[in-house]
C-alpha cells in the first residue's frame, strides 16, 4: 500500500496476558502493519492488576487500583478521534453498561469494529467475580454490536446472535501461528501415539473444565488421549 497508513486504535480490557488480546489482536499487529496498518493497542487492566485481579482477597487495593485504571483508560481515549478505525475486542469496560460505546458513535469517532470471541452475552458468575457480578451488564453487548460499523466473532453460535442486531457480521475463529507456537522439544508426553487434547483457561473459568470431568473421562475410556490444561 502506498500513502499514510490506516490508523487503529485496538482497545481491551485485558492485556496481552490474556488469551483473548494475545490472539484476537496482538498476534496480527506484525501482518497488519507489514500491509499499510499503523496499530496501537490499548487496554484497561496493566499485566500487574491482571495478575492481582485473580488472587483472593485484597478486595480493597483491587478498588482502588481498577478505579485508577478506568480513570487513565478514559483519559487515553481522548485521542482515539485521531485515528481511521477503533477496533473494540470484548468492551471497553467490564463493569457497566456500554455507555462509552454507545456514546462515541454520536460524537463522531472513526468507525468501530467490535469483535467478541465468547458468549458474553450470557450471565456468567463464577467465584472469582461473584462480588462484581451486580456490575455486570451481559445485555450491553447487543448496545455494541447496533453501534459497530463491522462485528467479527468467534463461531457461527456468536454470528447468529450478532446478525439480528447487526448485518455486518464477519465470522473469524481463533487462531494461532503455528510457526511461533510450536511443542516444546522437551515436554513429557505419556504415550507419543495418543493424540492430546488441550485447555487454556483462567479461574474464572476453570469451573467448566472441572464440570466436563465425567465427559472427558467417558470419552478417554474408549478413545485414550493425554489433556494437557493450562490456566493462570
Amino acid at each position: 500500500m502506498s500513502g499514510r497508513p490506516i490508523r487503529v486504535l485496538a482497545i481491551s480490557p485485558i492485556p496481552e496476558e490474556g488469551a483473548g488480546c494475545r490472539f484476537r489482536i496482538a498476534q496480527f499487529i506484525p501482518h497488519l502493519e507489514a500491509n499499510g496498518f499503523e496499530v496501537t493497542l490499548t487496554t484497561l487492566f496493566t499485566t500487574d492488576f491482571f495478575r492481582l485481579v485473580y488472587r483472593p482477597g485484597r478486595l480493597l487495593q483491587k478498588m482502588v487500583t481498577f478505579a485508577g485504571l478506568v480513570l487513565r483508560h478514559l483519559w487515553a481515549l481522548r485521542r482515539a478521534w485521531s485515528y481511521d478505525v477503533i477496533f473494540i475486542y470484548r468492551e471497553i469496560f467490564p463493569v457497566g453498561p456500554a455507555f462509552v460505546e454507545w456514546l462515541m458513535p454520536k460524537l463522531g469517532c472513526p468507525p468501530l469494529v467490535f469483535d467478541f470471541d465468547d458468549a458474553i452475552f450470557l450471565p456468567s458468575v463464577s467465584e472469582a467475580n461473584r462480588l462484581i457480578a451486580a456490575l455486570k451488564t451481559p445485555s450491553k453487548v447487543a448496545t455494541i454490536v447496533r453501534s459497530s460499523s463491522q462485528v467479527v466473532v468467534g463461531n457461527n453460535y456468536l454470528a447468529a446472535y450478532a446478525r439480528p442486531f447487526n448485518p455486518a457480521v464477519t465470522m473469524i475463529p481463533t487462531c494461532v501461528d503455528t510457526t511461533k507456537f510450536t511443542p516444546d522439544p522437551g515436554s513429557r508426553i505419556p504415550d507419543p501415539g495418543l493424540p492430546v487434547v488441550g485447555w487454556i483457561g483462567s479461574p474464572t473459568t476453570a469451573g467448566y473444565i472441572r464440570g466436563l470431568a465425567p465427559v472427558l473421562q467417558r470419552v478417554a475410556a474408549q478413545h485414550p488421549f493425554v489433556l494437557n490444561v493450562s490456566g493462570t
